[in-house]
């Protein structure tokens, strides 16, 4: 039976939220992530791509030793999650997308003080793309705000909406292996300050950082 489940209380992290709608009341809420571990997984969709919500709470890592706030399981078929007015900081990642899937959305979302933002990777069987991200706010992201690595063609279906992004070491990293995707990403209305910037370099040049993929250049485009 699918259920959804209202939240007045903070709580450790390690939830699986399966097919569960799970509704905060407020920033109040605060999911815990320990060192090493996650705050809430989405699991396998349903065969009708039901969309599922997450909305309305804080989560919140101990550390930035490899926690990540909200994952996708390592299923090609846990997508179709809506996140809406959730808070994330002191993370490792934000969210993170290990095996592909589609038919995510964001919106009003928070992310700060965090190494990264947004990580998706492909899976021989599935692509990367078709996430949708609205009225959201970046800021202070030490590595890299969203972070797209496909292999498998299909992930330009990527659209960021009226969006802010604000003092972060790189903004938007998108690797699709010189492969032809079938719908250009989208990037309208959207604020960059301080981005893939320091006091040391000017506009136009590369800034050196370390990310998941070794040594990178970010430059800022002005």
């Amino acid at each position: 039976t699918k259920k959804t489940v209202t939240l007045d209380a903070s709580l450790n992290g390690g939830i699986d939220l399966k097919d569960i709608d799970l509704i905060g009341s407020g920033y109040d809420n605060v999911i815990t992530v320990a060192e090493n571990s996650f705050g809430i997984k989405s699991s396998v969709t349903h065969p009708n791509w039901e969309r599922r919500r997450l909305e309305n709470l804080k989560i919140v890592g101990a550390s930035r030793n490899n926690t990540i706030g909200f994952k996708f399981a390592d299923d090609t078929l846990a997508g179709s999650r809506h996140l809406n007015y959730v808070s994330f900081s002191n993370l490792d990642i934000a969210i993170k997308k290990p095996k592909g899937n589609i038919g995510n959305t964001y919106q009003n979302l928070n992310i700060s003080q965090c190494n990264y933002g947004y990580v998706a990777d492909s899976d021989p069987t599935m692509h990367t793309g078709c996430d949708t991200f609205r009225d959201c706010q970046f800021d202070n992201i030490s590595k890299c705000v969203i972070d797209i690595d496909d292999n498998y063609g299909g992930a330009g279906q990527l659209a960021i909406y009226d969006s802010i992004f604000e003092y972060c070491t790189a903004g938007i990293r998108i690797n699709l292996h010189n492969k032809l995707t079938y719908s250009p990403p989208i990037i309208k209305n959207c604020w960059f300050e301080e981005v893939a910037n320091s006091s040391e370099i000017s506009y136009g040049t590369f800034k050196t950082i370390d990310t998941r993929h070794g040594s990178e250049t970010a430059r800022m485009i002005k």
